[in-house]
């Protein structure tokens, strides 16, 4: 069973840089349906996290 998928494109912007358009999809277990309102914030907040240290490491690099 698939829970979570996702795409990432890069666009070129100059010579050395891009645009990256992420997309992100997921699926909470049946098990975990009752309370799935409560669990998508922190779902969101997990990758906004993960999205932050990979713009952090991006940049850095």
């Amino acid at each position: 069973m698939e829970f979570l998928r996702g795409a990432v494109r890069f666009f070129p912007k100059g010579p050395s840089s891009c645009i990256v358009e992420l997309t992100v999809s997921y699926e909470v277990p049946q098990l975990l349906a009752p309370v799935a309102s409560a669990l998508q914030p922190f779902l969101e907040s997990l990758l906004r996290r993960g999205l932050d240290r990979f713009a952090t490491f991006v940049r850095s690099y």
